[in-house]
């Protein structure tokens, strides 16, 4: 998991001198947390890595969503038995970086529990400072989220807390503010949805 926002960026828009590390433990605790909730949210892997994944084909199947893009190589091999020894040929599929969608062509693949396997490097970064150049909406959704929660780290869990003229301030126990879930839209992951 790499971390959606930096330490650094974070104290200067918290406007905490660079010098005073009271805090940074803290701080890298919420950016930790808040990059797990923002990947949680996404439904899908943020940091580019080498994975593989395996489906179940009934008759009729050839889209499988993968759990992390864009894709910059993949090979799918389909066998029921699990040998995965033949690769598919690159000829009977494709794949769509924008939706995480592998298309196989129809009639290609062999039903089964598992029977295709996909071994794929796949992932949106492979360090913070690649995503913060690429992702500068996605990084700006973090930094968001993370200054909301260092600023109410001591009211964290509270339902809610009277102002003393009658008005009252709900915090969220665990949750993403509705601005930065807005932001994360286009990067959602709606195969499960």
């Amino acid at each position: 998991m790499i971390d959606l926002a930096t330490l650094p960026k974070i104290k200067t828009l918290c406007n905490i001198d660079a010098d005073n590390t009271t805090n940074d433990a803290v701080l890298r605790d919420i950016i930790a947390s808040v990059s797990q909730k923002i990947e949680n949210h996404l439904g899908r892997y943020i940091e580019t890595t080498e994975r593989t994944q395996y489906f179940d084909v009934r008759p009729g199947d050839y889209v499988f969503p993968v759990d992390a893009y864009p894709v910059s190589s993949y090979t799918a091999y389909n066998d029921a038995d699990w040998v995965y020894s033949t690769a598919i040929s690159g000829t009977y599929t494709h794949m769509d970086n924008s939706t995480g969608c592998l298309f196989v062509t129809d009639g290609v693949l062999v039903s089964g529990f598992k029977a295709l396997k996909v071994v794929y490097t796949g992932g949106m970064a492979t360090m913070t400072e690649e995503l913060l150049d690429n992702y500068a909406d996605l990084a700006n959704a973090a930094e968001r989220q993370v200054i909301f929660e260092y600023k109410t780290r001591g009211k964290i869990g509270v339902q809610s807390q009277s102002s003393g003229g009658g008005a009252s301030i709900s915090w969220q126990a665990d949750g993403l503010l509705p601005e930065v879930k807005q932001s994360l839209l286009a990067y959602r992951n709606f195969k499960d949805m």
